[in-house]
């Protein structure tokens, strides 16, 4: 996945960069939030620290949703619930 997102990336430059680029951006904060959100119900030290480490994970989503839109990508699917 990663390797197919560099590829991608790598092919673009300017404008079309950016938008691509923080369109990822916003995908894998959402993607990292839902998995912080699930693994921080556990009691686990892992899910104590997930629950710790949340709110600044929501911060860094909301900025990167932020930033893409300031850029015109399109982030809609990256939209926390």
């Amino acid at each position: 996945m990663h390797k197919d997102l560099k590829d991608k990336l790598s092919k673009l430059s300017g404008t079309e960069f950016d938008k691509q680029y923080m369109e990822a951006m916003a995908m894998g904060h959402q993607k990292a939030v839902s998995l912080f959100e699930s693994e921080s119900k556990s009691e686990s030290e892992i899910g104590k620290w997930a629950g710790q480490t949340l709110a600044t994970l929501k911060e860094h989503h909301q900025e990167a949703m932020r930033i893409a839109k300031d850029v015109g990508a399109n982030a809609e699917g990256a939209e926390q619930k």
